[in-house]
């Protein structure tokens, strides 16, 4: 809460471990459909070392060893890739990464843990897969292997594709959620608002001077200060309200504020009045506070709530207003109870006013009016150069963990995607060689080449349905789980789980349906006559 810019959230850092995580299962998943896939190009070697006297298990060692070579391989290429890649990572993540931390030791040893690791996933159901031949059989050439090897092919492209739609889903969902916190009402008016920081400036003590010229501009509506900006945070201050004992005094939150605070940020009191401009009394006397304080204390209305004492550190104050509640931080947790506490004493103003806050006219640029806010500045503190932020933009930057690691999450869902595309065209190309000699008879008696495409691709739309299955219930519980951190959540609309699927099941028909119709226009002579 008190860093100089917000930081990522660590739970992001994870969501995004998660998916490259999830990537490298999905790469060596594909590595073993394709490595047992292409089993016929080794099983006549593997069958002559059996029959020279090779062990099973020292088979099975050759082919870990093989895939921990191309592990090696693949961690080198990718520590080139990342070289390159990474001025465009750290753009894209507003981050600043350097190619020395990537090679910390901690890091180091977290490569060849995953070296190690993945290179004996990925390799030890190969090697079980092609150590397991029958000699015999293999030189006589039935590679065949029972229905047993093809269900695992099949449930492993399941997982990936299951995998893929729910990332697709979530992502969907992030990008609706920033979307709803970017737009939604936050209770004030946050556009055309410009805040110039002022602390340690002259303007602390010239604040009402300075707002007189402000207001001398017709694209100016209307000025005040504050300690923190609204919408975006807000401090804590001790006050003892109606009915606490005299030593329980309560830490709320609150906002130090200057005359027409209200006014600026178009907040509407429900109830008794605004503080007075040069009231002799509020000051000492006068409190607002909003809805939210007045249900938390237990009062009967909003009405009930005027007059009550409220007293602070400062004096003994009494609620003369209530307005409406507004969002004092992020979307990310409900309205609070809040007090609005006028500061006019020099002590106080010199402490508690951190920012001015100006409100133009709507449909006025703010380049058109900054020019002159800059021009009076320079009068009044030529020594200090000239800030600005709009409260629009700090508020969204609220939001900047969101959006980066929904841009990311998109990325890598994509890629997601697409390596378990490969995954699929791997399978296709495997059942497609094992059928060769059914579709050359099926073309002879008569198919045409839309029925034997249609007969391919069936089995494998069938793989990508019977991952929705599964994905749709637990996207759904990891979205819920997600948005459950928002006090403000979007709806989780039915579209999202159709288009989802729909994507993944469109790209993985289009890559069957090639392979199909290549297998399908082979001539079916030669067909019969490979087989």
């Amino acid at each position: 809460d008190y860093e100089i810019e917000t930081n990522g959230r660590i739970s992001y850092v994870r969501i995004l471990g998660f998916i490259a995580a999830f990537i490298l299962l999905i790469a060596c998943i594909n590595f073993m459909n394709l490595a047992t896939a292409a089993s016929a190009g080794r099983a006549r070697e593997i069958g002559v070392k059996k029959v020279f006297g090779a062990l099973r298990s020292r088979l099975m060692l050759q082919f870990v060893g093989e895939t921990m070579l191309i592990t090696l391989f693949s961690m080198v290429l990718a520590l080139l890739m990342v070289n390159l890649l990474l001025p465009v990572f750290n753009n894209f993540a507003d981050k600043v990464f350097r190619v020395e931390d990537v090679f910390r030791a901690g890091n180091v040893i977290w490569m060849v843990v995953i070296v190690v690791f993945v290179g004996f996933l990925s390799g030890t159901y190969p090697g079980v897969f092609l150590s397991a031949f029958e000699p015999i059989r293999v030189l006589k050439g039935d590679l065949s292997r029972g229905t047993r090897s093809s269900f695992t092919r099949k449930f492993l492209v399941v997982t990936q594709f299951t995998i893929a739609i729910v990332l697709i889903i979530a992502t969907f969902v992030a990008f609706r959620q920033l979307n709803y916190l970017r737009t939604a009402d936050i209770g004030l008016k946050k556009d055309n608002i410009i805040m110039l920081p002022v602390k340690g400036t002259p303007f602390v003590l010239q604040y009402d001077v300075f707002k007189s010229d402000l207001l001398n501009n017709k694209d100016i509506v209307s000025v005040t200060a504050v300690d923190y900006m609204p919408g975006v945070d807000h401090n804590s201050h001790e006050f003892k309200p109606e009915g606490f004992p005299e030593d329980q005094w309560q830490f709320f939150p609150a906002l130090a504020i200057r005359d027409d605070f209200l006014k600026t940020f178009d907040i509407p009191i429900v109830a008794g009045r605004d503080y007075i401009t040069k009231s002799q009394t509020d000051p000492d006397q006068g409190i607002l506070i909003n809805e939210a304080m007045v249900k938390h204390l237990g009062w009967k209305s909003n009405e009930a709530a005027l007059g009550k004492k409220f007293s602070s550190l400062s004096g003994h104050e009494k609620v003369i207003g209530v307005f409406r509640d507004f969002n004092a931080r992020s979307l990310r947790s409900k309205r609070t109870p809040l007090v609005l506490n006028i500061k006019e004493d020099d002590w106080q103003v010199r402490y508690f006013t951190q920012y001015i806050a100006v409100r133009i006219r709507d449909g006025v640029s703010p380049s058109v009016v900054l020019p002159a806010i800059n021009s009076l500045w320079r009068e009044y503190a030529p020594n200090h150069p000239f800030e600005y932020k709009m409260l629009s933009a700090e508020i969204e930057k609220l939001y900047n963990a969101e959006e980066r690691t929904g841009r990311l999450a998109f990325v890598l869902s994509l890629l997601i995607l697409f390596v378990a595309t490969l995954g699929l065209l791997g399978l296709a190309s495997f059942l497609a060689e094992q059928r060769t000699r059914e579709l050359g008879i099926r073309k002879v008696m008569g198919a045409s080449v839309k029925t034997i495409i249609l007969l391919l691709t069936k089995e494998f739309m069938k793989l990508v349905f019977l991952s929705a299955l599964v994905a749709v219930p637990v996207a759904w519980w990891l979205v819920t789980e997600w948005l459950s951190g928002f006090a403000y959540q979007t709806s989780i609309e039915l579209w999202i789980f159709i288009l989802a699927i729909g994507l993944s099941g469109g790209v993985a028909f289009l890559v069957t349906s090639v392979r199909a119709w290549h297998a399908a226009t082979m001539n079916p002579v030669l067909a019969l006559k490979y087989e």
